[in-house]
């Protein structure tokens, strides 16, 4: 299958997977809520970025989520924790704070897997770092809601709040719903994103296998050898050189190339 193909066969996945999460959950706000749903909707049937959609899914929670003053997404990578998209500088100078500090709503939210839904104030002595630079930025509640990919935590949709009470239970189950969609996004990017690496894996196999074709040629005409012969000077020559057999083929037929007539 070609790359163009699995990306719309990605697209065509998620966009139902959004469909089915949406129907699960009943929110209050419903306009709101589904004039987010339709603008992450229309990213993500057009032919664009992961980052553009999480965007869409970050801008849509603000508009969506009445007590969302900015919004965050982090993503858990192999060398740490960042944050792709932000409605505000706010969000990503205080997601910084966690990821430095190791403490937060949303490092709490990664490693347990569960909502963290807190008044800041209260949790002075539990996150002394980040409780004191939110609480300079006047931002006084914070909700974390983990994303999963089938049973893998990827990320945390972060809302930050000016309020100084709890979120309340109608922008909790409304921001569910759109947590939910960032998770589906993420979940079929990680998906493509495999199969586009087990493509290059291919494609690169497929060139070394031909570059040593070549070699192996050009080394049977030049000294009369059979093919199994000609692989093992080539195999010889990468041991004596410690180099990939590959760079040593390709090596001998750009040589082969240069001492060409007219060349």
């Amino acid at each position: 299958m070609s790359e163009h193909a699995d990306r719309n066969l990605t697209r065509d996945r998620t966009a139902m997977e959004m469909q089915r999460a949406t129907e699960v959950v009943r929110v209050p706000e419903e306009e709101r809520l589904l004039v987010s749903l339709g603008h992450i909707g229309g990213a993500l049937l057009s032919d664009t970025s992961v980052e553009v959609i999480l965007r869409s899914v970050a801008e849509g929670t603000q508009t969506a989520v009445e007590c969302a003053d900015i919004v965050s997404v982090t993503i858990s990578r192999g060398e740490g924790l960042y944050t792709p998209v932000a409605t505000g500088e706010v969000a990503r100078k205080l997601d910084s704070v966690q990821y430095e500090s190791k403490e937060g709503p949303c490092l709490e939210a990664l490693s347990t897997g569960a909502v963290v839904n807190a008044v800041l104030e209260a949790k002075k002595s539990h996150w002394p770092a980040f409780v004191g630079a939110a609480l300079a930025e006047e931002i006084r509640s914070m909700l974390s809601m983990p994303l999963q990919a089938r049973e893998q935590r990827i990320g945390a949709l972060n809302i930050y709040s000016r309020d100084d009470r709890t979120i309340s239970e109608r922008d909790l189950c409304t921001a569910t719903v759109l947590a939910r969609q960032a998770s589906v996004v993420l979940a079929n990017a990680l998906a493509f994103s495999r199969v586009a690496g087990m493509n290059d894996q291919l494609h690169e196999a497929i060139r070394t296998r031909d570059m040593i074709g070549q070699a192996k040629g050009i080394l049977m005409e030049r000294q009369g050898c059979d093919p199994d012969t000609a692989f093992d000077m080539l195999r010889r020559a990468s041991q004596r050189e410690n180099r990939k057999l590959r760079d040593v083929a390709a090596d001998l037929v750009r040589s082969t190339q240069h001492r060409r007539p007219g060349r």
